[in-house]
């Protein structure tokens, strides 16, 4: 790389002209980072649908996942329910430090400064491979006081069963997180569909093999999870590899103010994930500590249910973030906002339709999980406790959508602000109502969600607004500048520079 006083003065001629020299990406890479740049509704269309048919086969493969320890009786399942918030915690690192490399390089991008997105991806990449290691003896070592604290003494053995593979293997699950998230950075949403996929698909395959066939039990459902990431993490390395990628992995492009930037638009969305999950465990607790262990299954293994509901929530909002990000960077406000619209409409349509079909087949849904003795005996608990669900899904989407706008606007600490209020409201409601009766967790449960759903749209909606103002005020000033040349137009600039810190101060460098 040339020394300072080598370089023009203008920067970004550097940077094509070190552009210039690469291979080109191939056809379909460009295809992809052209869409995302482009119309916000066609970028929407065909970067959610891909990703949202990979998070579709990930919830299949948690339903088959928890079908198959099902079989193993209620114990198995509720040790599984109780313990398994620890691997979300682990994939929430990945996925938090994945969508904040999905938003530095989508904005880089959108600039067209290619060789600092790939910088980004690179110093994302080696962030999570270092704190994943970290995390080996760290997890491991406060599992024991883990199961003690959540009550969960009894089913004790179950959980390390099940939970060990996952730790001593964590460094995959953390990376797959990462690296789905560096592709939607370019756009590259049907290959993040095919590594999210193929993970899921080799995951139901390994399940009864190494659950039953070759009688590993929990632990071989541990495994099969461990190893379905480390799949995963090998498809995406070979598409960098290959360059079948718009960016390139070079282990020489690291950069710290990259690495800065990734962390400060990730660290607080990997903190919002940890707080959601580990306040997950703290239900569990409360609910373990108020009612028994089989509410627990009931109150967790129904809201897969809504989690499959949430596929489109969650797809829409990961398509959000580099598309209003990109928008963003480049001040198209307009575009943002058609993006954010468009997405809050194509959610509540989506959900409103997937909750009133649960409702109705809700006895029919539940059978999966409820077709062994001890296990059918709650088939009818279980339909019951989803029709409950199903009064609050139409809308709970919108906390998916609303957080992905926050972050692309570089307020991901707002985001993890309003979740950590939002479970706090969840737990007090539990541990209010929880020791009255089994039915009244549930109930408080779908009150808690329709508050978090006002605590994340709201703010979202209110920075976005004042954003566009900031935005107004700076096409007037520049206005004014270009039709009037003698007329002053200094207090209307220092008033949309002041809106722009007080509100925007956030936005990714």
């Amino acid at each position: 790389m040339p020394c300072a006083t080598e370089r023009s003065a203008f920067p970004e001629r550097n940077i094509h002209r070190r552009n210039s020299i690469r291979p080109a990406m191939s056809t379909t890479a460009e295809k992809d980072l052209e869409t995302m740049l482009g119309d916000p509704k066609k970028a929407l269309l065909a970067m959610s649908i891909p990703l949202a048919v990979s998070y579709a086969v990930v919830q299949i493969n948690s339903f088959a996942d928890a079908s198959w320890c099902s079989g193993l009786g209620v114990e198995a399942s509720s040790a599984v329910a109780t313990i398994c918030p620890v691997y979300w915690i682990l994939n929430g690192i990945g996925a938090g430090i994945g969508i904040g490399a999905s938003a530095v390089i989508s904005s880089r991008l959108g600039r067209g400064l290619k060789d600092r997105a790939e910088k980004a991806a690179w110093s994302a990449v080696a962030m999570t491979l270092a704190i994943s290691l970290a995390c080996i003896p760290i997890t491991y070592m406060l599992i024991g006081p883990c199961i003690s604290w959540l009550g969960a003494d009894d089913i004790a053995e179950q959980c390390w069963d099940y939970i060990t593979p996952i730790v001593l293997l964590c460094p995959f699950n953390i990376l797959s997180g990462t690296l789905a998230g560096t592709m939607r950075g370019e756009g590259a949403a049907r290959k993040t569909m095919a590594m999210t996929s193929a993970a899921a698909v080799s995951n139901m395959a390994m399940d009864p093999l190494l659950i039953y066939v070759l009688d590993m039990g929990l632990y071989g459902a541990g495994l099969a999870t461990a190893l379905s990431s480390a799949l995963s993490c090998a498809i995406c390395l070979c598409w960098y590899l290959r360059e079948s990628l718009c960016l390139r992995l070079k282990t020489d492009g690291s950069d710290s103010g990259e690495a800065y930037a990734v962390l400060r638009a990730g660290a607080p969305r990997s903190a919002e994930y940890f707080l959601v999950y580990f306040m997950s465990m703290v239900q569990r607790a409360v609910i373990i500590s108020s009612v028994d262990a089989v509410s627990v299954a009931l109150y967790s293994m129904t809201w897969m249910f809504v989690s499959v509901a949430c596929v489109a929530s969650m797809a829409v909002g990961a398509a959000l973030v580099p598309i209003c990000s990109s928008a963003l960077a480049t001040k198209d406000t307009k575009k943002a906002e058609t993006a954010f619209r468009y997405s809050c409409k194509a959610c509540l349509a989506v959900m409103t339709v997937a909750a009133a079909l649960l409702f109705v087949f809700a006895d029919q849904a539940v059978a999966v999980f409820s077709y062994t003795g001890s296990m059918e005996e709650l088939r009818d608990e279980f339909a019951f406790v989803l029709r409950v669900y199903c009064v609050f899904m139409p809308v709970v989407g919108l906390i998916d959508v609303g957080s992905s706008m926050l972050q692309a606007m570089g307020k991901a600490k707002v985001s993890l602000a309003s979740s950590f209020l939002r479970n706090i409201v969840i737990i007090a409601l539990l541990a209010v109502f929880s020791p009255i009766s089994s039915d009244a967790v549930f109930y408080s449960l779908a009150a808690a969600e329709l508050i978090g759903v006002v605590l994340m749209m709201a703010p979202a909606m209110l920075y976005f607004s004042e954003y566009k103002r900031a935005g107004r005020l700076r096409s007037r000033a520049r206005g004014i500048s270009s039709m009037h040349p003698d007329r002053p137009t200094a207090p209307l600039q220092r008033t949309w520079l002041l809106q722009t810190r007080k509100y925007a101060a956030g936005w990714i460098p």
